[in-house]
């Protein structure tokens, strides 16, 4: 069962390129915006595997993402003001979601039983956020009051996989049931948290009422809020923002996408000061011939 439901988690992730082992071959792309406009358009990446599952620092000048290093997906870290990537682990497992965690330290889902690991950067350690088993995707949320642990648990049978919403509070052991059958975007805000229930945004307010938003944009799975609350999203190579309830299009990156390479947006950060978006974007096979 557990191999099971590790293959439909690959799946989540895979797109129309993969690679190894069934994971799609991607880059980060970062995009400045001035006055909500695209000002400049960098290629961070080009490895020819994995790359993906960014999270901006609270600096919003560094960030984390996975890479396929080898046979492994391991978690490095990009320095916008040195343009330094530096692999800070090296582990046994495959590593996902890495996911920044308080000073030097990031949280990130490990190997087959799909653990969630705390990695502190600054001691050389690392240990088990929760008990839970097969985390797909987490979040952390500091509401003044305790921090909460939201976690997209892979669960089912064999005919039945999907993810389902559990929380826990910092200092118990107790992990709560909240929604069933989400998406992998989990994204807090002041005291809210957002992810997506079948093919809708919903907001899970802090009494626990889920609140539809919007529906999502087509062929999109994932999206990110700013420091203003604005929602984002990619849509094949258009970079979208929700405006009263209707997705605009911020940006058309087709141009730069041919040029590159590369093809649709499957994963996007926004950083605190809404200067930086930093976009996944498939990579299309190039015939040699």
């Amino acid at each position: 069962m557990k191999r099971v439901l590790v293959t439909w988690l690959a799946s989540m992730l895979a797109t129309s390129t993969v690679v190894g082992q069934g994971l799609p071959t991607s880059d980060l792309v970062e995009v400045t915006i001035a006055d909500d406009q695209v000002s400049t358009i960098e290629r961070l990446t080009n490895n020819d595997g994995y790359t993906s599952q960014p999270l901006y620092l609270a600096s919003g000048n560094q960030l984390y993402y996975t890479q396929q290093v080898g046979e492994l997906t391991q978690v490095l870290r990009f320095d916008r003001l040195t343009g330094q990537h530096q692999r800070v682990t090296n582990t046994e497992t495959n590593l996902y979601s890495p996911t920044p965690h308080g000073a030097n330290r990031f949280t990130a889902v490990s190997g087959d039983k799909q653990l969630l690991m705390q990695f502190d950067l600054d001691a050389n350690t690392q240990t088990k956020a929760t008990r839970q088993q097969m985390v797909g995707y987490h979040a952390w949320q500091d509401s003044g009051q305790g921090e909460t642990l939201w976690m997209a648990v892979v669960e089912g049978t064999a005919d039945n996989v999907q993810m389902n919403l559990y929380k826990q509070q910092t200092g118990s052991d107790q992990i709560e049931p909240v929604l069933n059958n989400v998406g992998r975007s989990l994204k807090p805000y002041n005291d809210d948290l957002y992810t997506i229930q079948d093919t809708h945004i919903v907001r899970i307010d802090k009494l626990g009422h889920v609140n539809p938003v919007a529906p999502m944009p087509t062929a999109s799975t994932d999206f990110t809020i700013d420091s203003s609350g604005h929602i984002w999203a990619g849509s094949g190579v258009k970079l979208l923002r929700l405006y009263q309830g209707q997705w605009q299009v911020m940006a058309n990156l087709e141009t730069f996408a041919t040029q590159q390479h590369l093809a649709s947006i499957s994963r996007l950060d926004l950083n605190n000061d809404r200067t930086h978006i930093v976009l996944v974007m498939n990579r299309v096979e190039v015939n040699s011939d």
